[in-house]
């Protein structure tokens, strides 16, 4: 792993691109941080956020599981929430880019030449690879969570069986579809998945 890599956060608007290191170790912390936040919401039920064990005693997620964490912890506030602030920040990157490139044409700059637009063209792949990860994280999660809405104000509404199974697959589904998207999109991620793939140390810089 290279120990650093620079990545263009939102600096865009300025001309001469605002840069952040990551170094190894921030992206080790960050990764941290990600995974200890994943571990406390996933024991959130087992601490008491549930419905308890059932009138046989059975171990049923679905029954055990309160519909109240799901549809307003779950859904609305570590799903939703984060997903619309995401697209927002998509957005207003799509019209920075589209502002530069406008004011690259207006100075009479050929866009194949000019460094500056070839960084903001590389901008642009990269925002629309993560919208391309966010649109499919939505088709395939969105689904299940919709049907658990459906189950917690509407108990008596029927939701077929194979409607549930298929929404069910397709949640579980993404996270399958990730590594190959990211490989797809990310020429950086391909080389090191490849690398991963066969067992190999990379060496050379991610540009």
């Amino acid at each position: 792993m290279p120990d650093k890599i620079k990545l263009c956060f939102g600096g865009m608007a300025d001309a001469s691109g605002y840069w952040v290191v990551i170094t190894q170790r921030n992206a080790l912390i960050i990764i941290f941080i990600t995974w200890t936040l994943s571990l406390i919401i996933g024991l959130i039920p087992v601490m008491g956020w549930n419905n308890g064990p059932s009138n046989d005693g059975s171990c049923v997620y679905v029954l055990i599981i309160d519909l109240k964490f799901k549809v307003y912890f779950i859904f609305l506030g570590c799903i939703l929430t984060p997903l619309l602030i995401m697209f927002v920040i998509n957005a207003r990157i799509f019209m920075e880019v589209r502002r530069q490139l406008r004011q690259i044409a207006a100075d009479g700059k050929r866009l194949t030449e000019d460094i500056q637009a070839q960084a903001v063209m590389k901008e642009m792949r990269s925002a629309a690879s993560l919208f391309l990860v966010l649109f499919l994280f939505m088709l395939c999660w969105f689904p299940i969570q919709a049907i658990d809405c459906v189950f917690h104000f509407c108990p008596t509404c029927p939701v077929p069986m194979p409607l549930l199974t298929a929404a069910i697959t397709l949640y579980h589904a993404n996270s399958m579809i990730n590594p190959f998207l990211y490989a797809l999109s990310m020429r950086p991620f391909r080389r090191a998945f490849i690398n991963l793939l066969l067992c190999r140390r990379h060496t050379t810089g991610i540009s």
